[in-house]
């Protein structure tokens, strides 16, 4: 499986299972699960170890409970979550009985969005996070585009940006306060609405398009 090329399988692990979700336009999962008999904090300690040198890398705890992972939005991101299974986070069916703690790898390949995309009209902002995308051809002949992203700006660089990707829009409407913005009209035939919002510590923002 993919994570495998940067995510090592913990020694003497047992596989619980593995799969690939395709998730639309924007990228693919791969998934790993497995556990161990080491203990949490251990396992816990390699896999920040095998993280923490790579480009975006984030960690976040709680009791039992750690998460690593890279947020770049190039090519591929890594996610690992290790789990306490003394304090029963994790469904203990189908687990060894002696299963101290459980680990789960994920790899996000991003992918090139289709020759459809119209990047010419609304260019997706450098530095963006794909969080969902999905592209539909409908029997009329009709195209849409809905994609999803996050980002590490300011609100007000992202409300920006929007202005700037729809300045000479026609039948252009735009509604915006200082927590979200949406920006709505036509260009090139093309009909385009962005839309954003201020999160704790990033933007999201959607795209969506049709014509």
């Amino acid at each position: 499986m993919k994570p495998a090329d940067i995510l090592p399988i913990y020694k003497d692990s047992v596989i619980l299972g593995a799969m690939k979700d395709n998730m639309g336009v924007l990228f693919a999962r791969y998934i790993v699960n497995i556990c161990t008999v080491e203990p949490y904090e251990k396992v816990a300690e390699y896999y920040n170890g095998v993280l923490s040198g790579l480009q975006g890398f984030e960690e976040a705890a709680r009791e039992g409970y750690y998460t690593f992972k890279t947020e770049t939005g190039v090519e591929k991101d890594y996610e690992v979550s290790v789990i306490d299974q003394t304090l029963g986070y994790y469904d203990s069916q189908g687990l060894p009985e002696n299963a101290k703690t459980v680990i789960m790898l994920m790899c996000n390949e991003y992918k090139e969005l289709p020759k459809e995309y119209r990047a010419d009209l609304v260019p997706v902002m450098e530095g963006s996070i794909p969080v969902q995308g999905s592209f539909y051809e409908y029997e009329d002949g009709k195209k849409e585009f809905s994609l999803l992203y996050d980002i590490k700006k300011d609100f007000e660089d992202v409300v920006a940006y929007c202005k700037e990707v729809m300045s000479g829009a026609g039948s252009y409407e735009e509604e915006s306060s200082d927590f979200a913005g949406n920006f709505r009209g036509i260009k090139d035939n093309v009909e385009i609405f962005v839309s954003i919002s201020r999160e704790n510590d990033r933007c999201s923002y959607s795209i969506l398009m049709s014509f």
